[in-house]
């Protein structure tokens, strides 16, 4: 069980990393791109993106994932990125409609800045505390999607994770049998995971959020 703990905990933190880096890297762009150009452009993505929030993921990644008859942790974080974006689009959408109405932001414009200058260099540090809590809070989501599926027996069966070694302790009744042994140490790891990025996550939010500041 230690082999199996020491040699599965990075492989999950491995797809948590993957697929909330790249569902928070689409999910900035078009979030950007439909703030600031606004018109057709917003429309577009953001019907784009309700369309996609209306898709229920789990159902459409466990199809996705019992298509293939062996998922590696890449292609599953691949999966689960392509429906975690949607979210992260909405909300810097969101943010991005409130700063392009700041004075540095219009300097920026009256001085001849391109586009994606304004947006990646001028906005883009202002919204990097913000973009770091919200990568946490990703992760800790696809970790736990990933988990799931894992568990259900859609992940990778040559390579052991926390969620693989939760499936085969049930399928061997590890519960029913008393082999605590088996089954509470993915248990226990992925409850310090997730307390883990809830913490982090929150010190983030307090730097991004001046309301949330305390005082000296």
């Amino acid at each position: 069980m230690l082999a199996v703990v020491v040699v599965g905990t990075p492989r999950t933190l491995y797809v948590g990393l993957v697929a909330a880096g790249l569902g928070l890297v689409v999910g900035t762009i078009l979030g950007f791109l439909a703030g600031f150009s606004r018109g057709a452009t917003d429309a577009a993505i953001t019907t784009l993106t309700d369309v996609v929030l209306t898709i229920p993921p789990i159902a459409v990644l466990v199809v996705i994932a019992a298509f293939f008859t062996e998922t590696s942790i890449t292609l599953l974080a691949l999966i689960i990125a392509l429906f975690a974006w949607p979210t992260a689009a909405r909300q810097i959408r969101a943010q991005v409609l409130s700063m392009r109405e700041q004075g540095y932001v219009k300097m920026a414009q009256l001085s001849g800045a391109s586009t994606w200058r304004v947006m990646f260099a001028e906005m883009m540090p202002n919204l990097l505390p913000y973009l770091a809590a919200s990568f946490m809070s990703m992760m800790a989501a696809t970790i736990l999607v990933a988990t799931g599926l894992e568990t259900l027996g859609l992940g990778s069966i040559r390579l052991p994770t926390l969620g693989t070694t939760i499936n085969n302790a049930l399928q061997a009744s590890a519960v029913f049998r008393g082999m605590w042994w088996w089954w509470s140490p993915p248990v226990a790891i992925l409850i310090i995971i997730f307390l883990s990025l809830l913490l982090v996550t929150l010190g983030l939010d307090q730097v991004a959020n001046p309301r949330l500041r305390k005082r000296v």
